[in-house]
């Protein structure tokens, strides 16, 4: 576990209950527009919205910047100030003090590349000259945001 000496954060964690699967009418409504879209973000929400809660109280807690636990490379920690930034904004967290070892599934609510998650990768690519889509193989379940960061970084 990565601790930030002056900081002494450690990396964001699971909440302590189950996340709940999306339901049979919240998948299916996705395939019905307008409606179908409204009633399934919907209850996206509410079903997101614990674990949501537990993540923004842990990012909420860091309330100095965490860039120095990005390491001394340049390049790399300008990436990940334009990821993290991306990242708050796209998901509404309350600040972007994001540390290498935080799990992405908990930053972008999911485990899988959902839209948001494109949207902000996109705003990435634009922002730094480059292709911010990681490959297909690339395991979103288990990455941790260091892992893209240093997948956007040319060369790398």
């Amino acid at each position: 576990m990565l601790r930030v000496p002056c900081l002494d954060v450690a990396p964001l964690t699971e909440p302590p209950f189950p996340t709940a699967a999306p339901s049979r009418l919240e998948r299916t409504g996705w395939f019905i527009p307008v409606l179908g879209w409204i009633a399934s973000a919907v209850l996206q929400m509410r079903r997101r919205t614990p674990k949501a809660q537990h993540v923004d109280g842990q990012i909420r807690a860091r309330r100095l910047p965490t860039w120095d636990a990005w390491g001394d490379d340049p390049d790399r920690r300008a990436a990940a100030v334009v990821v993290c930034q991306e990242i708050q904004k796209e998901f509404g967290w309350p600040n972007d003090h994001y540390l290498p070892d935080d799990p992405l599934r908990l930053l972008t609510w999911t485990a899988a590349p959902d839209v948001e998650l494109l949207f902000a990768l996109g705003e990435v690519g634009r922002r730094l000259g480059v292709r911010a889509l990681p490959p297909a193989d690339f395991d979103y379940a288990n990455a941790t945001l260091s892992d893209l960061v240093d997948r956007i970084l040319p060369g790398r």
